[in-house]
């Protein structure tokens, strides 16, 4: 499905360790003017390739700190204007400024909200800080359920850094319970992230770590829905590509990026660069820009790195995400996380499917013994 990612600010409420955004010495944002305007060059492009549904992500910065209105307005006038195309509306938020404007925005246009959440509460209060050093967890938990109890749909996205590596899993626990789904993102050397090195993964962590989870969830027969070990199970199950944006060799041709100045990128990660540009709100996609579409879409299908044409796992990843290695000027290699994909698809392919098979042989032989026990106690 076609999305666009609209960063309509830069500023923020937190201070997190490391945001993707850096130092933000000068604050910016997309007026209700320039929102609109972005989400029609989006819905053109939609109708154009002839699809009739796209979704479309609110991020920032916080985006809770414009006005509910300028959402709701903005909303309200691409709904009435492109009634053929069938719009999926969400946001992504800290999760520490909700409020009953919200609250009726969210209910009003059915917008499904992400909220970044890392984990158990002694991690994401060690990164996850307001502008006086406070964490943020409790709030974060008691928002979500405010959600919840207004039938918004909620998930969580956790990016996962060094600390959390060896710590506890008991968090699962918790998230299952809620019924909140969870994606697990690895830290990458962006923004505020390049300065603190202690919470850098190394290659190979990030994909140990999705296996630890793997088993922490059948172990405890938890069902919740955990990104991206859902999508590889399902994946490998079928035979199929998995879902999401980093294993779609084509991912270039349906994302779209604005970011609070206007400028227009493939994706949310290509905005941390001004040279991924494709063109301007203004103007539109330039000639550069198609072309450089056509260059990342290579780099995943025609110009692969060679490595990743030799991987055995290349039907899967498709290369991997462009936006975290370099790709222009003949240089392609492998996405900054090739070791923990083939890690974790590898294991799901052995120790995952086994682990799986067992539970389901447990499961049917409980179920024999409970039928057996009925029959023996009632006579049928």
């Amino acid at each position: 499905m076609p999305t666009l990612i609209l960063k309509s600010l830069n500023a923020c409420n937190l201070r997190c360790a490391y945001c993707s955004l850096g130092k933000k010495e000068k604050t910016k944002m997309l007026s209700g003017r320039q929102m609109l305007d972005a989400l029609y060059l989006f819905a053109s492009r939609v109708r154009n390739q002839g699809e009739d549904r796209a979704s479309v992500i609110f991020h920032g910065g916080e985006p809770m700190l414009l006005p509910a209105g300028q959402y709701g307005k903005c909303i309200e006038a691409v709904s009435r204007d492109f009634t053929d195309i069938q719009f999926r509306f969400a946001m992504q938020t800290n999760g520490t400024l909700l409020s009953q404007e919200y609250l009726e925005l969210f209910q009003a246009h059915s917008i499904h909200i992400g909220v970044s959440l890392d984990g158990s509460q002694p991690i994401h209060d060690g990164q996850r800080c307001d502008v006086y050093g406070n964490g943020t967890y409790q709030l974060v938990m008691e928002h979500i359920k405010i959600l919840q109890d207004h039938d918004i749909p909620v998930s969580a996205l956790m990016v996962l850094t060094k600390p959390a590596l060896d710590s506890g899993l008991e968090f699962l626990q918790k998230m299952d319970a809620s019924g909140i789904p969870l994606k697990i993102n690895p830290l990458l050397s962006l923004g505020e992230a390049v300065s603190h090195p202690e919470l850098a993964l190394k290659p190979g962590e990030y994909g140990r770590y999705l296996a630890r989870v793997f088993e922490y969830l059948v172990e405890n027969q938890l069902e919740l829905h955990v990104s991206p070990l859902e999508n590889l199970l399902c994946a490998v199950l079928a035979g199929k590509t998995p879902r999401g944006c980093i294993y779609n060799p084509h991912c270039c041709r349906e994302f779209l990026c604005v970011d609070q100045e206007g400028m227009i990128y493939p994706c949310g990660r290509s905005a941390d660069d001004s040279s991924n540009a494709l063109g301007t709100l203004e103007y539109g996609i330039t000639e550069n820009g198609l072309h450089i579409l056509d260059m990342l879409e290579a780099r995943r299908t025609n110009d692969m790195p060679h490595e990743c044409r030799q991987c055995r796992y290349v039907s899967l990843c498709n290369a991997g995400c462009s936006a975290d290695r370099p790709w222009r000027d003949g240089i392609v290699q492998p996405c900054a996380t090739c070791t923990d994909q083939k890690y974790i698809i590898r294991y799901i392919r052995t120790r995952g499917i086994e682990l799986l098979s067992r539970q389901l042989q447990e499961e049917r032989f409980r179920l024999q013994n409970t039928l057996a026990e009925q029959e023996a106690l009632y006579g049928i």
